[in-house]
């Protein structure tokens, strides 16, 4: 699945999504219980997305499930299930390549991007 619209009212191991212009009645009360909470919201708008997970790597492995991967590579490098702004990472001297996407490394000094910048990304503001 890679549009929003396909992704309402999904919960998938560990994460809750829901699509609407205010915050589900669930939202704040799992907020509250110590789950992990994200969003890309704009006002009240209709497309609003609230992401309520149990940890932030249930929620990493529902991006990788559930968001448009290649439209997330436009922009970012994911490297070991962390991502870094493209123009944050490097072409890995040859030789020194293990596997899949870890041909690149990161540049020195370069920080993972927050997975709030990725529900970001991926919303429609």
């Amino acid at each position: 699945m890679t549009t929003t619209e396909s992704r309402s009212n999904l919960s998938y191991d560990g994460v809750v999504y829901e699509q609407q212009a205010l915050a589900p009645e669930w939202y704040e009360t799992l907020k509250e219980e110590g789950y992990v909470a994200y969003s890309a919201t704009s006002g009240q708008n209709p497309y609003n997305e609230w992401y309520v997970a149990k940890d932030a790597y249930a929620m990493r492995e529902w991006i990788m499930a559930n968001f448009n991967i290649d439209k997330l590579r436009e922009e970012y490098a994911d490297i070991n299930g962390h991502w870094y702004e493209i123009d944050d990472v490097r072409l890995k001297p040859e030789g020194s390549w293990s596997g899949e996407n870890e041909e690149f490394e990161p540049v020195h000094g370069a920080e993972p991007v927050t997975i709030d910048e990725l529900v970001w990304a991926e919303s429609k503001f």
